[in-house]
């Protein structure tokens, strides 16, 4: 399946096809700005297309009998609101099919659809706006409008070639040989107080951020939906899910959840299970911690600080991420629920709840029309009502147990031994006895340590530098008493349990920098010896490349350098 957008700013001849053939008399559509729109040098619009799909099929009127029950043109044409009923589909209330109507600031469409209708296929177009109700000759009018064909009062599609070449001259998107699928132009979009360039970010980032279920490859390596989007006909790439961070965390969980890939060691799955009247899993939710990451700088229109700008794409921008993506049959993103944040302040947690396909129905039902939430509430029947309010519950159940307690604080002193873990280290969320671990050192005990160098913490940090994920600790070292000449040797590796670490665990885990007081040394690997010289305190930078999944660990020890006295 195919969904595509495209933003263009009309020409005047463009906007010349729409007064003539399309839209006539458009001044005479009260409750609207069309007739001011088609003559607004600066008009633009909207194109949303999907392919793969059935087209908008049944009869063309919405009196006519379907004879296999489908009527999706009228459904979607004629009659507004008309609840779908199908089971694991996006709509239940049909009020969506107004929104294109809304988001217009000229209340007007064009629609194009390629079909099959009694075994054949078709191609139909029709213009529509969303106006006042009035009278006219002693009758009232819903304030609908459409132009296409009159067929004795009622609203007729153009069909056949005419479509063909009238969707042509309006820059739809052309159908292949044996394609189907639907566009709608949408007239003067409401762009939010954004630029057009700022409108197509938008876009191209709420795709990523409520579409991403569709986007993840199966094990084919096929995913179910392509998306594109395009500005003036100049693609703009949808970005990657490791360029928005948290995503590719929620990514992580969904793929550990529903196809079992095991991205993660920190990975953890539950039922969701009722036991009564009798043992049925509801669903179930996989979370995963990861150090908190920085966000990626986007223009979507969103000004951080001022509160009436636009609001921005993700839902992470200027917080860090405690929630949980819910999913159902079409796994869009409902939401992101929110639960407890971390302990600790450098690490973040995803999660996401599948929920069961036999209880898609109960879950479309609690959903209002803009499909953003499971309410409980808005359930008439008491068994459904009970089943929702048991999933949200678990669900907040669940995350409070691994992330609702206050972490205890450090023991005094431990900033000084000699193993260092970074902001995600803390929580030590390695799974234990992974690997082929060895043990970091300990602290040397005070009554035999007057002669050694002393280590102290003064930092730890994740970001991300020139795409890739970097740890890093900073450090002080002093110098033993007398002692001119420090030798420091610097390891890292997967946190195992507070006490040992793998790098065989992490095969991208590597030193990307080891400096001190400004100076860079030349390191590889995974391990590396410096020699800092003097007596004053060295301040220490170190640095490792590393996937992000895992927790990194240092193992820092320091002795008085070759040549000197202990």
């Amino acid at each position: 399946m195919r969904f595509d957008l495209d933003l263009r700013q009309a020409t005047d001849g463009f906007r010349e096809v729409l007064r003539a053939e399309v839209f006539q008399s458009a001044a005479d559509v009260q409750g609207t700005l069309l007739s001011q729109a088609l003559n607004d040098r600066e008009l633009h619009v909207l194109i949303v297309s999907d392919r793969g799909t059935r087209g908008l099929d049944g009869p063309a009127t919405a009196d006519e009998v379907s004879t296999d029950g489908k009527q999706n043109w009228a459904n979607f044409v004629l009659n507004a609101g008309k609840s779908k009923t199908e089971g694991n589909t996006g709509g239940t209330y049909g009020f969506g099919k107004t929104i294109a109507y809304v988001v217009s600031q000229a209340n007007s469409v064009i629609i194009h659809s390629r079909t099959t209708h009694r075994g054949k296929t078709v191609t139909r177009l029709i213009a529509a706006a969303i106006g006042n109700r009035f009278v006219r000759d002693g009758k009232n009018f819903t304030g609908r409008h459409w132009w296409g064909v009159n067929g004795d009062g009622a609203p007729l599609p153009i069909e056949g070639a005419a479509a063909e070449a009238l969707a042509a001259r309006l820059g739809m998107p052309a159908f292949k040989d044996g394609e189907l699928g639907t566009n709608v132009m949408i007239v003067s979009p409401d762009l939010g107080q954004r630029t057009p360039g700022q409108a197509v970010t938008f876009l191209t980032e709420s795709i990523l951020w409520h579409l991403w279920p569709k986007l993840v490859p199966r094990k084919d390596g096929v995913a179910p939906l392509h998306c594109s989007v395009r500005h003036d006909g100049v693609q703009v790439p949808i970005p990657a899910f490791t360029s928005r961070p948290p995503l590719a965390r929620f990514v992580e969980a969904y793929q550990d959840l529903v196809m079992g890939e095991e991205a993660s060691l920190t990975f953890q799955k539950r039922a969701i299970e009722r036991s009564t009247p009798k043992k049925m899993t509801l669903g179930h939710l996989g979370t995963v911690p990861f150090a908190r990451e920085q966000r990626a700088v986007v223009d979507d229109g969103h000004d951080p600080d001022d509160d009436e700008s636009p609001h921005p794409a993700s839902p992470f921008t200027n917080s860090a991420a405690h929630h949980v993506a819910l999913l159902r049959g079409p796994e869009l993103v409902i939401e992101y629920l929110a639960g407890p944040i971390a302990p600790d302040p450098a690490v973040e947690w995803a999660g996401v709840f599948r929920a069961a396909d036999e209880f898609d129905g109960i879950f479309a039902r609690a959903e209002p029309p803009t499909h953003d939430a499971w309410n409980p509430d808005t359930v008439d029947d008491r068994m459904e009502k009970n089943i929702l309010r048991k999933v949200l519950r678990d669900i907040q159940r669940a995350v409070t147990e691994r992330w609702g307690t206050i972490a205890p604080p450090p023991t005094k002193g431990a900033v000084s031994t000699a193993g260092i873990a970074d902001a995600l280290g803390h929580l030590v969320l390695g799974k234990a006895g992974q690997g082929k671990g060895r043990k970091v050192r300990t602290a040397p005990s005070p009554s035999h340590s007057a002669a050694r160098p002393s280590l102290a913490l003064v930092g730890s940090t994740v970001e991300i530098v020139d795409g890739l994920h970097v740890s890093r600790a900073v450090i002080d070292v002093v110098p033993a008493a007398g002692s001119a000449r420090t030798a420091l040797q610097v390891n890292v590796g997967i946190a195992l349990d507070g006490t040992g670490l793998d790098a065989s665990l992490d095969k991208t885990l590597h030193l990307r920098k080891v400096s001190a007081n400004g100076v860079d040394f030349d390191v590889h690997g995974i391990n590396s010896e410096i020699i800092l010289e003097g007596t004053h305190k060295h301040r220490v930078v170190l640095e490792a490349a590393n996937s992000g999944r895992m927790s990194v660990l240092w193992d820092v020890d320091a002795a008085v350098g070759v040549g000197e006295q202990n």
